[in-house]
């Protein structure tokens, strides 16, 4: 009797809970503002229930696949999608994600079918021109994708992307004045518009190699970046200025595949035509701490100090140097300078805490970590520092409550689930054999 009468409300609040989750997991899916990470998660489990519908998970591994892009997991993401696809074949969003997948791995021929499926199915799809028009720029045929991104703009006036990449295409033609008029249309809608002020900045210095916009542009696919800044380089007609900021580029990229040691090369390059660029040093730097050359990388940081004293930045790095060095009071004094040229630098604010976990004042990191996460509550990098200072502390509930606040923003990230494992093991961890010097 009694048991009859309790089963059917403790099954309701199952039941509500579950519905509850899958709730939270559709908006988390779906979210394009989400962290990808995050994204990813999320979508994976409604792909795993077993009450969505095979459109459902077709609708969830669409989603998935826009998280997987903007984390550089093309292949995934081409996976998901054409599994997509077949379930939902007159789905133009999932033919232009796709599209944009082909396009990131450097295959135009396959982007372009996809981008023309998407506007096939949805012939008022502004982005999807747009995108067809900058594989068409990279494949050198100028007035077609002239003509996709007046299409986009036709259909999405305020699409600042689109009069950005149409900027790059008269660019490509050589047609200046047209390119700094898309450039300046793109900056009067969205005056953060990265392409559209690396382009106006372009064109005003009088650059004249034919492939430095696509070389220069952060957002070309990697392989395709590589070759424009190929051409730049190699080209006759490229001033000295051309070809060190290509070779900054091809190294930029380099760094990314990851080839250090050619991105090294190329930075040492660029310097002999630039000597006096920040960045180019910033850049070597990188690819030294990636291969552990801590001091290398500290004079090179020295010297883009030297040259930018009061990009915080370069402080920030050179800190990073020193306190994988384990110079503690050198990374302080650097993370409290970069905070001091910006005091809303999140990464630096939990860079040096993680100084003072190491140097064993747990206090003061709590401290700096939390200033990180009210700067940026998104950091899942601080949530995590914060989590080793309290571990620090012998507080393991908090510790666990921080790695478990990291991973939620980011399932993958190595720290927080190293340091969950850790919390969750009965043992507590080896206290040091000494502790360091204080950092002040």
């Amino acid at each position: 009797m009694h048991w009859r009468a309790i089963l059917p409300i403790a099954f309701g609040m199952i039941s509500a809970t579950v519905a509850a989750q899958a709730a939270a997991d559709e908006a988390a899916c779906h979210n394009p503002k989400n962290t990808p990470a995050a994204g990813v998660a999320a979508c994976g489990e409604l792909i795993a229930s077993r009450s969505a519908s095979p459109a459902d998970q077709a609708k969830a591994r669409c989603s998935r696949a826009f998280h997987l892009n903007r984390l550089g997991e093309y292949d995934r993401a081409i996976e998901d999608l054409t599994a997509a696809i077949a379930v939902t074949p007159n789905e133009a969003s999932c033919y232009n994600n796709r599209g944009f997948s082909y396009f990131s791995k450097g295959d135009l021929p396959k982007a372009h079918l996809d981008f023309t499926a998407a506007i096939r199915l949805n012939p008022s799809f502004a982005l999807a021109y747009s995108n067809r028009g900058r594989v068409y720029e990279l494949a050198h045929q100028f007035d077609d994708a002239i003509g996709d991104h007046t299409e986009a703009i036709k259909l999405d006036p305020k699409l600042a992307s689109a009069y950005a990449l149409r900027g790059l295409a008269y660019e490509g033609k050589g047609d200046r004045d047209r390119a700094l008029a898309d450039f300046e249309a793109a900056l009067a809608i969205d005056p953060n518009q990265k392409r559209a002020l690396e382009g106006r900045n372009r064109i005003k210095a009088g650059s004249s190699a034919p492939s430095s916009a696509a070389c220069e542009d952060s957002a070309t696919p990697l392989d395709l970046g590589i070759a424009a800044c190929n051409e730049v380089i190699a080209s006759a007609a490229a001033s000295a200025m051309a070809r060190a900021k290509a070779l900054y580029w091809r190294g930029f990229r380099l760094n990314r595949k990851p080839d250090y040691d050619a991105a090294i090369a190329d930075f040492g390059a660029a310097l002999k035509l630039s000597p006096n660029d920040g960045a180019i040093y910033r850049g070597r730097a990188n690819s030294y701490i990636a291969k552990e050359n801590f001091d290398a990388a500290i004079s090179d940081l020295t010297e883009a100090i030297r040259l930018e004293p009061a990009n915080a930045v370069n402080y920030n790095n050179r800190g990073t140097a020193f306190l994988r060095k384990k110079e503690l009071p050198k990374a302080y004094a650097d993370y409290t300078e970069a905070i001091r040229l910006n005091p809303k630098y999140p990464e630096a604010y939990t860079n040096r805490g993680r100084a003072y976990e190491l140097a064993r004042q747990f206090d003061d990191a709590i401290a700096d970590h939390t200033e990180a996460i009210k700067l940026n509550p998104r950091l899942a990098l601080a949530y995590a520092n914060r989590g080793l200072a309290y571990e620090g502390k012998g507080d393991r509930a908090r510790a666990l409550a921080e790695f478990e606040a990291a991973l939620a923003i980011d399932p993958n990230f190595k720290r927080a689930l190293d340091g969950r494992d850790r919390m969750r093991t009965v043992a507590a961890p080896p206290a040091p054999s000494a502790a360091p010097a204080p950092v002040r």
